[in-house]
């Protein structure tokens, strides 16, 4: 007479997908229906490998539920399932269709592109909704404020209770490490859900675009877009040198702004100064409310490692916490990887934090007196067109009206005075130019700032000169 079978609990399963199946009956014993439904639904087994099994999700909102709150439930499940230990990851992927679970968890209707594929309004219920990859430490609650992005953050903050108000476009600009990205993601954590939303980085709408060209599927990546009644968009100053997605930019900014719906762009500096940028985007990124988040302040960085050192648990004293915001150098990104660098090494070597300790750990971040200011060509470039009111894209161009090579003439004298770079090299980056152009341009100002009995044009190169000097901390 055969033995009987072992029990399902104690033999172990090398199929991945009864594994799951059977771990959703134990969840369904554990777990609320209304849980059940909500975030498991859509989910299937993709593989197990090396020790982990993975589960395929419908969503990144759900992933993130699934990783937050129930990921010790899920584990145990598979782990009674398995009748072994595996680990438990999550994976935003389609349910394939050959898998077939019970009606009460059958899944939602998915899209597996890339891009964000969605209808007008009229078509939306039938269409998959697409959920930006978001993380749950970048909501409006955890933004520190402060004198650099007080500004920034009231805008985000009225686009997000009022959007396609006031403030459409909003542009922010600041260097990288300022908070813009945390400001676009709690605009789009705050929306989510009662808006259709597309957010994308310009790297990737870049990607798409020559994708959608080389592919035939040009209308259906527009429509993506111009579906979206609120559209975020991270670091637009990729979208430089591509001129084609530029084109195609503008037309969805142009259907989105002429139907009220919201738009927020980053970018790392003001649209002005964005060399390649067409000056038609410029202005269309100058019609709404243009802000700046500055350099983070003192009091700023401490705010923010006060909140680090609480939440770790982690004692930190006021000459420890000195030395790590005099090495951020007003970034907030790297202030926050300086402080992640601290807590790792003070936990690994068992010792508090000091400030000791500190400068041991970050002997390689220079502080801010000890990191020398090098200026570079874009800088300059950047300086003038803001002093002249001469575009960067006009600066490197072919124009040569006197409004425009004046100008032009102050890049060059600037350039030879203050940039330790070869001639060549100046004239190549500002517009293809020869060296015998630079030193042409740099010869008439100078001539204009010796001259005894000055002319008006000698003035306006004295007064030009003398305000780019001052805007950058540079000395006559």
């Amino acid at each position: 007479m055969a033995s009987p079978a072992p029990n399902r609990r104690d033999r172990p399963q090398s199929d991945h997908i009864a594994i799951w199946r059977h771990a959703l009956h134990l969840l369904q014993d554990t777990l609320e229906p209304d849980v059940i439904k909500t975030y498991f639904k859509g989910t299937h087994a993709i593989e197990i490998r090396g020790g982990t099994f993975f589960v395929g999700v419908a969503n990144p909102i759900n992933r993130q539920t699934l990783l937050e709150r129930y990921h010790q439930q899920v584990h145990q499940a598979v782990r009674d399932a398995a009748g072994r230990p595996l680990d438990i990851d999550f994976r935003v992927a389609p349910m394939p269709q050959q898998e077939q679970v019970s009606p009460d968890l059958a899944p939602a209707d998915q899209d597996s592109s890339n891009m964000p594929l969605m209808g007008s309004r009229s078509q939306q219920r039938g269409r998959a909704r697409h959920y930006p990859v978001l993380s749950p430490h970048t909501r409006f609650e955890r933004f520190i404020v402060g004198n650099s992005n007080q500004i920034a953050h009231a805008a985000a903050e009225r686009v997000a209770a009022k959007p396609g108000g006031d403030m459409n476009p909003l542009f922010i600009h600041a260097p990288s490490g300022q908070g813009k990205t945390h400001l676009l993601e709690a605009i789009a954590h705050r929306v989510i859900h009662d808006y259709r939303l597309v957010y994308v980085n310009t790297e990737d709408y870049v990607r798409g675009f020559v994708a959608s060209v080389r592919l035939g599927s040009r209308p259906d990546f527009q429509e993506a877009f111009e579906s979206a009644e609120i559209l975020i968009v991270d670091d637009i100053e990729k979208i430089r040198t591509a001129e084609q997605a530029q084109e195609e930019f503008f037309n969805v900014f142009n259907e989105l702004q002429r139907d009220g719906r919201q738009i927020v762009i980053a970018s790392d500096m003001h649209p002005r100064r964005l060399m390649g940028l067409s000056d038609r985007l410029v202005t269309r990124f100058e019609s709404g409310f243009l802000t700046k988040i500055d350099a983070a302040d003192r009091a700023l960085c401490h705010a923010l490692l006060e909140r680090c050192s609480s939440e770790a648990q982690v004692t930190l004293d006021a000459d420890a916490a000195e030395a790590i915001v005099d090495r951020s150098a007003g970034s907030v990104r790297t202030l926050l990887g300086g402080w992640n660098t601290v807590r790792v090494q003070a936990d690994i070597e068992r010792v508090p934090v000091s400030r000791e300790l500190v400068e041991r750990s970050l002997s390689e971040h220079e502080t801010r007196q000890q990191r020398p200011q090098v200026l570079q060509i874009a800088e300059l470039i950047a300086a003038v067109s803001d002093v002249t009111g001469v575009s960067p894209q006009q600066l490197i161009g072919t124009r040569r009206t006197r409004d425009v090579t004046r100008p032009r003439h102050v890049v060059f004298y600037l350039a030879k005075e203050h940039l330790d770079k070869p001639l060549t090299q100046v004239g190549a980056e500002v517009g293809g130019r020869d060296h015998s152009t630079v030193i042409n341009g740099h010869r008439k100002v100078a001539e204009a700032l010796q001259r005894e009995n000055p002319s008006p044009a000698d003035r306006w190169f004295r007064q030009t000169v003398a305000e780019v000097r001052t805007r950058l901390g540079l000395i006559g």
